[in-house]
């Protein structure tokens, strides 16, 4: 499940990253979330078209052979000018990534493949083609290969000069921006791994992944439960009142409370920058604010975690677990939940929306 709290990774009219969340468990918000689908949905299916084509399929006739491959020139071409639309509208540079940079290079490949082999047949054999065989660069003055390929080769340069020429302004006018953010995510990974007592400038680039995205969802879980006994910027809240189990159950103990330390976002997003750059600055501000004026309360956590993190290393973050309500140490603490009955988080989160007499008055019921 994506995290409700991201923000919109379009940009936005001003050249900078939209401020505002996603909505649909997506990457975009509101505004930008409509064009942002059309646009994928146009790319995936000139992709999905251009992956069905075989640009050496054996044609004896040179006259279709030429038809084929400028058809499949063309498609490859569409295919590419819509990756690029899709990528400049959905996402701020700061998410492109090896992944988006491969797809490009793999249909400049194959564009590259189709001007060599076309300009082999021309001439070889001097033919020309007509113009309705090329559509996306198709032009009623241009009638020959040479220059149709020089014609789409110049116009895909020109739209990658146009992009690059964005990128590095879009940079610059966002360094304040991006530099304070990045120096936030810094302090933040370093005060995470500071807390699991292991510091190490070697051993932390390995270890500071699955541990930050373990520790952002505990956190947000947390605050959704009403745990912390002060806000991220150090005032007091009201005592947390542990979920007192149902009226039906003898037990007169507590609820375990449903506890996933990991989402649907790290698929995409599987680095500690790109994980942290999902939170606007904002976000980071309150979760790191959070951090520091609890940091009593969440380390007795913290140990719950690194136990189950000797067994289970970077898997931990996967483990199904629940929070329980400990009298003695008059606190929370993390078990792994082996088919154990717990209260759904809806539910909780259900409560926490009520007005305050009435939860306290549902908490004790």
């Amino acid at each position: 499940m994506a995290c409700s709290t991201n923000q919109c990774c379009a940009v936005s009219d001003h050249n900078t990253r939209c401020l505002n969340l996603i909505t649909y468990g997506g990457n975009h918000c509101e505004l930008h979330r409509p064009k942002a689908t059309s646009l994928y949905l146009k790319y995936k299916e000139v992709a999905r078209m251009s992956e069905l084509l075989d640009i050496n399929k054996p044609i004896d006739d040179i006259d279709q052979r030429i038809d084929h491959v400028m058809k499949c020139y063309s498609k490859f071409n569409k295919t590419f000018n819509a990756r690029l639309k899709h990528r400049k509208y959905a996402f701020v540079p700061e998410f492109y990534d090896k992944g988006h940079d491969y797809q490009f290079a793999r249909l400049k490949e194959r564009l590259d493949e189709c001007e060599t082999i076309l300009s082999k047949l021309y001439y070889e054999s001097s033919l020309k083609v007509t113009v309705s065989s090329i559509e996306e660069c198709s032009d009623n003055t241009v009638s020959t290969i040479p220059l149709r390929i020089k014609k789409c080769n110049k116009r895909r340069r020109d739209i990658e000069e146009d992009i690059d020429n964005w990128i590095d302004k879009y940079i610059e006018e966002n360094r304040e921006i991006m530099n304070r953010k990045y120096g936030l995510m810094n302090n933040i990974i370093i005060f995470i791994l500071r807390m699991f007592d292991e510091y190490d400038a070697d051993k932390a680039i390995e270890n500071a992944f699955p541990k930050c995205v373990m520790v952002y969802h505990l956190i947000r879980t947390l605050r959704e439960y009403g745990y912390f006994s002060k806000d991220y910027q150090g005032k007091s809240l009201k005592e947390y009142i542990p979920f007192r189990c149902g009226k039906d159950c003898e037990c007169n103990g507590y609820e375990a409370l449903d506890l996933r330390l990991v989402c649907g976002c790290i698929r995409e997003n599987n680095t500690i920058s790109k994980f942290f750059n999902l939170a606007s600055e904002d976000g980071l501000k309150i979760f790191f604010g959070t951090l520091i004026f609890n940091k009593n309360k969440i380390l007795p956590l913290i140990e719950d975690i690194k136990s189950l993190y000797m067994v289970h290393e970077g898997h931990t973050m996967y483990l199904k677990l629940y929070l329980e309500w400990d009298p003695i140490q008059s606190r929370l603490e993390i078990s792994q939940n082996f088919n154990k009955e717990h209260i759904p988080s809806s539910s909780v989160l259900a409560v926490s929306r009520l007005k305050k007499k009435q939860q306290i008055r549902k908490l004790l019921a």
